[in-house]
């Protein structure tokens, strides 16, 4: 019987599987469509997700494939209100974001995904999920053939119609928004207002709607225009010229030619009321619904795979407990109710066709923009490395910076550099700690004993430099002792080990307060 079974074979899906394989747990994937779609309406990843995308063991070339815009600009009828630079911040770490179409990341998740050993069965409708005694038996049908397999997780990937949420009857609560989205990849041979389209993001507001335009690489521009909700656009030819249409009606005379993909998106804002039913857990879209204005979802997804992959492999080994699961929907349902709030604030700001909406929008804009400390605030928000989880209720040491996130530091260990993310790839937490010899780094894994299991070792004689950037300035208070820093699998931190006369039973009390199972 294979360990966990993968309903649906998008970023989610393949993310969460790939990471899997990479802990050593056995999974399937089943994806409806036989084969993939050659465009997507998902295109934006933000830097938060981009550098999560570096714990797969996995060449995925977002970093050198994807187009970065590193400024986003808004207008009120053609008059710029703000610039937002998503460059470096003052740590140095960029913040731009990647315009990287959904398809060709779905391609490259999926070769690493078969590369470390799983299984992707293309074609195929999962219609029945039956509880058993140990496990669960799915009910599927291939090719016109019923069939059916036992799995001990279930996993619904499967979309914003997830056929998972609906056969374990979890509710999902939202409601559609007021507008439609026509979204259209194209290229632009001229226009009537000079903009550099293909280096920059722009959007226009005005009483008559909103539009959007973000480079996606190759001379292409993504167009995004709000439409009403009567307007569903039943054939490309009809699209384009209601794109053209409206852009017109917008102040814009544009030519568009060569249109690679164009159509009409329903779009909705939602929640489900619980992210799982025993064993079986929902994630990305299956569990929440974004407005598209700010491109959260994709990215909201992709982090969900993160956050529970380490958590049901440590439960599937038997190193964690159930309540893994619960801590998983408490910290990523947090989060999706914190993205949800800012999009549709976003989105009920932008699409606005009031006069007086949008005079006390672009004031309250002009003041945000202005004010440079809220503006990054704002950035850092958009770009996903704002998001922090609340530690453990029960976490009463090393608190600090729990539920921080930390980078992928380059940590040194004499002449060597070691890379935090590299090591994480193991799914395991990693304790780094100040030192400057690998026999330091030996000598204390033996220490460690059956904790091993869990735990891995990273030396670093620039700790307290490479630290700071995440926590603040760091130093010893005595001659040969510090705080000890333990990181999620996930690169969050765990939290600060302030215990040194007994490091082994300080690192058994945190670890079982993230409720890993810790036995020898």
């Amino acid at each position: 019987m294979k360990q966990v079974l993968i309903v649906g074979a998008g970023p989610v899906g393949l993310t969460l599987g790939t990471l899997l394989c990479q802990y050593g747990v056995e999974c399937v994937v089943m994806e409806k469509g036989k084969s993939r779609l050659s465009a997507s309406k998902a295109f934006s990843l933000h830097a938060r997700t981009v550098e999560m995308l570096k714990l797969l063991n996995a060449d995925i070339g977002v970093d050198a494939k994807a187009v970065k815009v590193e400024e986003m600009r808004l207008y009120s009828r053609h008059n710029l209100l703000s610039k937002m630079r998503f460059g470096k911040s003052s740590n140095t770490e960029c913040r731009a974001i990647h315009s990287y179409p959904q398809n060709l990341l779905e391609s490259e998740l999926e070769t690493a995904f078969c590369s470390h050993g799983g299984l992707i069965e293309k074609g195929t409708k999962v219609f029945q999920i039956d509880h058993q005694p140990h496990g669960y038996l799915v009910h599927y049908k291939y090719q016109d053939e019923v069939k059916s397999q036992c799995f001990d997780y279930v996993v619904g990937c499967d979309g914003a119609n997830s056929i998972v949420r609906q056969l374990v009857n979890i509710n999902s609560l939202g409601c559609a928004y007021s507008e439609n989205f026509l979204v259209a990849d194209c290229k632009i041979e001229s226009m009537s207002h000079s903009f550099d389209y293909q280096k920059h993001g722009h959007t226009f507001l005005s009483s008559k709607g909103y539009a959007m335009l973000f480079p996606i690489g190759q001379d292409y521009t993504r167009i995004v225009i709000d439409t009403d909700r009567q307007y569903i656009g039943e054939s490309e030819s009809e699209n384009l010229a209601y794109l053209n249409s409206e852009l017109e009606a917008r102040g814009f005379s544009a030519h568009i030619d060569n249109v690679k993909w164009i159509s009409v998106a329903n779009v909705r804002s939602s929640l489900v009321s619980k992210y799982s039913v025993d064993n079986i857990i929902l994630a990305g879209d299956a569990c929440h619904i974004h407005s598209p204005v700010g491109g959260q979802g994709l990215n909201t997804g992709i982090q969900d795979a993160f956050n529970l992959a380490w958590r049901l492999a440590f439960l599937i080994k038997s190193q964690g407990s159930s309540a893994l699961l619960r801590d998983y929907e408490y910290e990523r349902r947090a989060v999706a109710k914190r993205v949800l709030k800012m999009t549709n604030s976003m989105h009920n700001m932008f699409v606005t066709k009031s006069k007086a909406r949008a005079f006390v929008r672009d004031f309250i804009i002009r003041k945000v923009q202005a004010r440079t400390s809220v503006n990054n605030k704002r950035i850092e928000q958009l770009s996903g490395y704002a998001i922090a989880y609340q530690p453990p209720k029960n976490l009463s040491n090393g608190i600090k910076y729990a539920g921080k996130r930390i980078g992928n530091i380059s940590f040194c260990t004499g002449p060597r550099t070691q890379n935090l993310y590299n090591a994480l790839r193991e799914g395991k937490f990693v304790l780094v700690m100040p030192g400057t010899k690998e026999l330091d780094k030996t000598a204390i894994e033996k220490s460690l004993g059956h904790l091993s299991n869990w735990v891995k070792v990273l030396i670093a004689s620039d700790f307290y430099e490479k630290l700071s950037l995440y926590t603040g300035p760091q130093k010893a208070s005595t001659p040969g002792f510090s705080n000890y820093l333990l990181v999620r699998p996930d690169a969050y931190i765990a939290g600060m080990v302030t215990n040194h006369s007994d490091l082994k039973q300080s690192l058994e009390t945190m670890l079982t307060q993230y409720n890993m199972e810790v036995r020898a």
